[in-house]
């Protein structure tokens, strides 16, 4: 009898300890309390888990109040989080769900309040209009200002992720750039890869937490650059002790020889540009402006053709009825946007080289050495008629 009690005992007790084992593994798993970041392996998408709702939860919290207390950036971060923390998930509770939503609509109040516009010293003409930038100089650079609507007025935004990408065209920049201090963001284009063609870059406010990315749609500033117009100014100047000529033979001599380019070519009397001459000739962008030249010319083919000194022969001490001149003639193409020159030959007729102007006078001698310098520009400019053609398209040599 005593044996049979004992025996009664020991199954009594094994079906308790089991049933407690069972009951306890699901306490366990109905309160959550399994390892946070359990990820399921087959799927590689992380199992919902108490904790991770309480993450959701936190990032949510710390979101409202750091974007309360000032710190939007830092405050769009924890709600982007939130969203982070549900796309991992393989299946997401109505909770999560339900707090995922809170953060989205969150986002959503934040968006109408900020603001991206482009800095205005860089990118706004004097009627506050955007205006594009060159695929030449790479100028301006892309520039952006963010700020938020606080209700009492607009606050810049520090520490945002601002990204910098080609919609059009393609080449090497700095992808994504913080605000600094002063709520702006400047994006560093190293090159185009076609500076002939229209390139495009865009800016917008993207935030990456945990592998998740989101992007602030419609909120975005593009920048266009655009490439020299295949328009030029052909300007010539001949200068001698009697003055500037009225009706330089080499206006036309340069025309003739350029205007198989396909470019568009118009005409600019040097005589107009004289008291400024000396410095557009020398790339001055300033003195370049103070031309007035119309909208769109990329270039200028600049002559200038100089008889700096005419002398009556004399040999033995006897003066002939003879006068000697000499002078030398420049090319060059110089872009517009910046003064760079991007052609430079010269011509030159002297003494030291064997190669006079002379006449009976001073003048048929001024006239000789201009037309002897006409006929060999005409020359130069045909043979090299492709480097100048890479010049004014912004190809170096």
């Amino acid at each position: 009898m005593y044996m049979k009690s004992v025996i009664v005992f020991i199954v009594t007790l094994s079906i308790v300890l089991i049933f407690g084992c069972v009951s306890t593994g699901n306490q366990n798993v109905s309160a959550g309390r399994s390892d946070p970041g359990t990820r399921d392996e087959k799927k590689g998408i992380e199992i919902e888990t108490g904790s991770t709702v309480t993450r959701m939860q936190e990032y949510l919290a710390n979101g409202k109040d750091k974007i309360e207390y000032g710190s939007v950036s830092e405050g769009i971060k924890q709600l982007v989080s939130v969203l982070a923390e549900q796309a991992a998930l393989a299946s997401a509770s109505d909770e999560a769900v339900r707090i995922a939503k809170e953060a989205e609509a969150e986002l959503t109040k934040i968006k109408a309040t900020l603001s991206m516009e482009v800095e205005p010293t860089l990118w706004m003409d004097k009627s506050m209009n955007q205006r594009a930038g060159t695929t030449i100089d790479l100028t301006p650079q892309p520039s952006i200002i963010l700020t938020i609507n606080t209700g009492l007025g607009r606050s810049l935004i520090a520490n945002a992720p601002i990204f910098f990408k080609f919609i059009k065209g393609n080449g090497i920049l700095s992808g994504i750039v913080n605000t600094n201090d002063y709520g702006q963001a400047n994006c560093k284009i190293v090159r185009f890869d076609n500076p002939k063609e229209e390139n495009i870059i865009r800016a917008s406010l993207m935030y990456k937490e945990k592998g998740f990315s989101y992007e602030f749609e419609g909120l975005l500033r593009d920048f266009i650059y655009a490439p020299p117009t295949r328009n030029a100014t052909i300007l010539v100047l001949e200068r001698s002790e009697i003055g500037f000529a009225q009706d330089p033979r080499l206006s036309d001599v340069v025309f003739n020889s350029v205007k198989d380019i396909d470019f568009e070519f118009t005409m600019y009397n040097g005589n107009l540009a004289s008291n400024n001459f000396m410095k557009v000739f020398s790339g001055d962008k300033s003195a370049i402006a103070k031309l007035g030249l119309e909208e769109g010319v990329s270039y200028l083919i600049v002559v200038f053709a100089d008889c700096y000194q005419v002398s009556q022969m004399e040999f033995e001490g006897k003066k002939y009825n003879m006068y000697l001149s000499e002078g030398n003639t420049t090319a060059r193409v110089i872009r517009t946007v910046d003064g760079k020159v991007m052609y430079d030959k010269k011509i030159v007729r002297d003494h030291a080289h064997s190669k006079n102007g002379q006449g009976a006078s001073k003048e048929k001698a001024i006239k000789n050495v201009m037309d002897l310098a006409a006929d060999e520009m005409a020359d130069l400019l045909k043979k090299d008629k492709s480097e100048i053609d890479r010049a004014l398209t912004g190809k170096e040599n």
